[in-house]
């Protein structure tokens, strides 16, 4: 059975990665109001400011 698609305006689980220049880069797939979903990343001195990037992109779409 397949998975189900996301519900509009939300996102997946955010994944966090370290990038070639010490610096950490938070990434999601976001579903927009379209149906379309999409790859969004941030970037950030360290894992958790990544993540609050990426929450603060994310809280400005929906």
């Amino acid at each position: 059975m397949a998975r189900p698609p996301l519900p509009l305006g939300t996102w997946g689980t955010i994944t966090t990665e370290k990038i070639r220049d010490g610096s950490y880069r938070a990434l999601t797939r976001f579903r927009d109001t379209d149906g379309n979903t999409r790859r969004v990343t941030a970037t950030g001195p360290s894992k958790a400011a990544a993540e609050r990037a990426l929450r603060d992109v994310l809280e400005r779409v929906c």
